[in-house]
């Protein structure tokens, strides 16, 4: 009697440990890239990635301390003549 009793008290992770782990696995991922399949599936409108692109190498020039000179300023500048 003590060992059906026994039985009957087990959880969920002992009877199906292998939909356990799947459901674990599956919920894990899912809170980890939450906010990259929101944006995929969900986003009403679409991401420019070269204006991302361009703006993270202008921060990043910025923070070295690099500047890049446009076309038209190299333009501007008249020929040396020797």
């Amino acid at each position: 009697m003590n060992q059906a009793r026994g039985k009957r008290n087990r959880g969920l992770i002992y009877k199906y440990p292998r939909t356990f782990v799947i459901g674990s696995t599956i919920a894990a991922l899912l809170a980890l890239f939450s906010r990259p399949i929101y944006d995929v599936f969900f986003s009403k409108e679409p991401i420019d990635y070269e204006k991302v692109l361009a703006e993270h190498r202008a921060q990043k020039a910025k923070r070295h301390g690099v500047r890049k000179e446009s076309k038209a300023e190299v333009q501007a500048v008249p020929p040396t003549s020797s």
